[in-house]
């Protein structure tokens, strides 16, 4: 079996020039510097979003985790809340609350039918004639639905008028069977005066960790952080919250994917920023995300990478000289390319896990 010998990277020597207007949440030191130096996020980038990538063993969660702990030391007036795909975050974050999603169901919005059919569109990937079976079938029965049972009830003994209508039904409900399951039914209400939103919303400031991976559908787990997702950015837009917000998208391709983007979030992405709401953009494939979700972003933190393809993709939304293009696939675990408004150019940094 061949060995892979890892070439000499020669790090350039680097010159921190910077104007930050606001507190540092520190990450870790700067490479080949004459002097020692630390460096991080400002705290007003916080809220202009944040975009980590690397491969898998990179570095990249721990570095979200030292960011949320920074945060705590640093009393950050804002609330945290970690979508944790895939249930890391609780043995590295020092202080939180532990959420479930089945001790904390959402109400669906069964009167803003749109938001209900272009998640179950997207998510499930619905046909149009599934679609429009959906919304019709949610305006002329919304008084009769309560919640995913009532719904998939009213599609099993809706009239159809036509064969392609009867064969629509059939394949919405074989879509949709998943939502019948009680463990999955039973994220979803519509009687319930203060959902997981109101309760994060509505408290002082803290660490929320939501964890996601206890949903074991993926499909069902997309659509309940995508609708808690969108009732937290229909908060902020109606200025409803009462403390900032750093929101951190796990895997964030499952929301914001290149090829299928679901359209509840996508579009309010840019605009959430300019209401205290800041997401942090977590992806181990540059490639498989929307390309203008890293574009708005005004930090990127990247972690080694192999893939051409994603690496061409980082070349295009961070301007790199040469030598760090090169530098990219070679960085030790830990190690990354940091951008931040208010830095004069990119720098290799290595992150300081505590």
């Amino acid at each position: 079996m061949p060995w892979f010998i890892k070439p000499i990277i020669k790090y350039p020597e680097q010159e921190v020039i910077a104007s930050f207007n606001s507190t540092i949440i520190e990450l870790g030191r700067v490479l080949k510097t004459s002097y020692p130096t630390t460096i991080g996020v400002p705290v007003n980038n916080l809220f202009e979003h944040i975009f980590v990538t690397g491969s898998t063993g990179s570095g990249k969660t721990f570095t979200v985790a030292k960011l949320i702990n920074q945060m705590c030391e640093k009393r950050v007036d804002a609330t945290t809340i970690v979508l944790d795909w895939h249930g890391e975050y609780s043995s590295l974050v020092k202080k939180y609350t532990y959420l479930s999603p089945s001790n904390n169901p959402l109400n669906l919005p069964l009167k803003e039918y749109h938001i209900l059919v272009d998640l179950l569109t997207d998510t499930f990937e619905l046909t149009y004639p599934q679609a429009f079976i959906l919304e019709k079938i949610l305006k002329e029965y919304s008084e009769k639905i309560s919640d995913i049972n009532d719904l998939i009830n009213v599609i099993e003994n809706y009239e159809e008028t036509s064969g392609w209508m009867r064969e629509s039904r059939f394949a919405l409900l074989r879509r949709l069977s998943p939502l019948r399951y009680k463990r999955y039914s039973e994220l979803f209400r519509n009687d319930l005066e203060k959902d997981l939103v109101e309760l994060i919303c509505g408290k002082e400031n803290g660490v929320f960790i939501l964890d996601l991976s206890l949903i074991e559908s993926i499909m069902v787990r997309r659509i309940y952080a995508a609708l808690l997702i969108k009732k937290i950015f229909n908060k902020a837009l109606h200025r409803k919250l009462r403390n900032k917000l750093v929101i951190v998208l796990e895997e964030a391709q499952n929301y914001i994917s290149r090829e299928k983007p679901l359209r509840i979030i996508s579009p309010m992405l840019a605009e959430v920023r300019k209401f205290g709401v800041g997401l942090v953009i977590v992806s181990q494939s540059p490639y498989k995300l929307l390309e203008d979700a890293m574009i708005n972003t005004n930090t990127k933190i990247i972690h080694s990478i192999k893939s051409s393809a994603d690496l061409e993709i980082i070349t295009k939304v961070l301007y790199l000289p040469m030598e760090y293009q090169k530098i990219i696939p070679y960085l030790d675990v830990g190690e990354a390319i940091f951008y931040t408004r208010g830095l004069k150019k990119p720098l290799i940094i290595k992150i300081e896990y505590s």
